[in-house]
């Protein structure tokens, strides 16, 4: 039984998940430990929540370079399922650019609808000086 693994485990099914919208995935391991034969047997339950699809992508920080430009940049698009996976490509290739600093997931605000399963993304960027 490896702890670090399992852990690491449970963040590659959180990426997985959050691939098909899933962005409150769970998982929650279940352990029994046999001292005696030297085995751990474990159940995990899985809250994968519900389906997240994306209601509005804004841009902040922007002011020279048309919005259009950005967003084909962006393969996330409104109304589709949220993939976490094209959020991260979208920030490479929003850097690639060279219109703006290095975006990083942190400068991403991802808010929740407290209504709906929809999440609202709002992209910080920061304009180079050209």
């Amino acid at each position: 039984f490896n702890e670090s693994e399992l852990r690491q485990g449970f963040r590659d099914l959180q990426k997985l998940y959050g691939n098909f919208g899933y962005v409150n995935f769970l998982p929650e391991p279940v352990l029994d430990f046999d001292e005696q034969r030297k085995v751990v047997n474990m159940v995990v339950n899985i809250d994968e929540g519900s389906q997240y699809t994306v209601n509005r992508i804004s841009l902040t920080g922007n002011t020279t370079t048309p919005d259009e430009v950005i967003r084909r940049e962006i393969p996330l698009k409104e109304g589709e399922v949220f993939n976490a996976s094209l959020l991260t490509f979208s920030l490479s290739r929003l850097s690639q650019l060279g219109f703006f600093e290095e975006i990083k997931f942190e400068d991403v605000r991802i808010t929740p609808s407290s209504s709906e399963p929809k999440v609202d993304i709002d992209f910080k960027v920061k304009e180079k000086a050209r």
